[in-house]
């Protein structure tokens, strides 16, 4: 019995097999191969859209807390404290940056990739951190800190945050 697309009509061929149960994400029950991408991909597109969305919330209260090394903030006066919070982030440096980083230390001049990993890790370190510090309400961390650890021989990078978080009298 020769099955058809039930959304473009064609003729469905050896290769465009789809047994009936297959995906419970199609409200049709015999599609191409063709039709079953774009449905697929539609659906991964609107996912993706709704997960960035959520991410620049996120971010956008995140802009608003402080992460500053000093335990006072001059003319601010704090009203409540949290206990200290820390933020722990692991990345491995890969087989490129290993090399460069073997190459860079022979000859004596700057690992960029290295200097990249350690940017990122401590932008994904305070960035944890802050979720933190807004979970609990605080609109700044204080006394804040971030140590750096390298695990083995250019093989893996640890990044440490840690703070205290508070709430200002004074809104920023």
């Amino acid at each position: 019995m020769v099955k058809i697309c039930e959304r473009c009509g064609t003729k469905l061929g050896f290769l465009d097999l789809n047994p009936d149960n297959s995906e419970e994400l199609f409200s049709y029950k015999v599609l191409c191969n063709k039709c079953r991408k774009e449905i697929y991909e539609g659906k991964e597109r609107k996912e993706k859209e709704k997960k960035r969305e959520e991410n620049e919330k996120q971010l956008e209260g995140l802009k608003e807390i402080l992460f500053i090394s000093s335990n006072l903030l001059e003319g601010d006066e704090i009203e409540r404290y949290f206990d200290l919070i820390t933020s722990e982030v692991v990345l491995g440096a890969g087989i490129f940056s290993e090399f460069e980083g073997a190459f860079s230390d022979f000859l004596g001049t700057r690992g960029s990739s290295f200097e990249f990993k350690l940017k990122e890790g401590k932008n994904m370190a305070v960035h944890q951190l802050k979720l933190k510090a807004k979970e609990l309400g605080a609109n700044t961390i204080i006394s804040g800190k971030i140590d750096y650890e390298i695990f083995g021989q250019y093989n893996m990078i640890m990044l440490v945050a840690s703070g205290t978080p508070v709430i200002l009298k004074k809104d920023r």
